[in-house]
């Protein structure tokens, strides 16, 4: 991919900050996620049903043309995440999907010279990188290494592997399932 497209695409990414912390700070409920999520829903019936022509369209990959475009799956994963888990995990999840993924993408692009053997569009360079964002991320809020660690390597593989499913949607919901299950494990 183009490295300004996909620059322009992190940076729509890395603005799930402002909804995150607007949930967290500003309206703490999870009614204000089902309404972004119902927002973005409609826009993508519209788009894709009745051919109405939305901002940002450019930054769309081909496949998601005519399917459920990343901000309505993204949105609907953070949805799932508050509602299902606990909110530190939710908040790591939520938080290795913003910087893991985008820093995975930048590296990979930029650095990546070593390609992942299970999916050829990924640099390990970009998976080491995401990696390593991601236990940072866990381990500041967590404050459990071991929990942080695993849900990174979780979130790292979903990464590298997936080449058809939104990896963001992906992330966020195994990541916070696989921190939850070590949670009770540990506890």
């Amino acid at each position: 991919m183009d490295f300004k497209k996909e620059i322009g695409r992190k940076l729509i990414h890395l603005a799930w900050i402002i909804p995150l912390i607007l949930y967290l700070y500003v309206f703490k409920s999870l009614l204000f996620l089902l309404i972004l999520f119902l927002i973005f829903f409609i826009a993508d019936i519209l788009r894709i049903y009745f051919n109405v022509k939305l901002p940002l369209l450019h930054l769309l990959r081909k496949k998601e043309k005519k399917r459920f475009f990343a901000p309505t799956t993204t949105t609907f994963a953070v949805f799932l995440a508050f509602l299902l888990f606990r909110e530190d995990i939710a908040i790591v999840s939520v938080l290795m999907m913003v910087f893991g993924d985008t820093v995975a993408a930048i590296v990979g692009i930029r650095l990546g010279k070593i390609t992942f053997p299970l999916n050829k569009a990924k640099k390990i360079e970009g998976l080491l990188a995401e990696f390593i964002i991601d236990v940072i991320i866990g381990s500041l809020i967590l404050k459990n290494y071991l929990i942080a660690i695993v849900m990174s390597l979780v979130a790292t593989f979903v990464e590298g592997i997936n080449k058809k499913y939104d990896d963001n949607m992906l992330i966020i919901l195994s990541a916070s399932a696989i921190g939850t299950i070590l949670l009770f494990i540990l506890s």
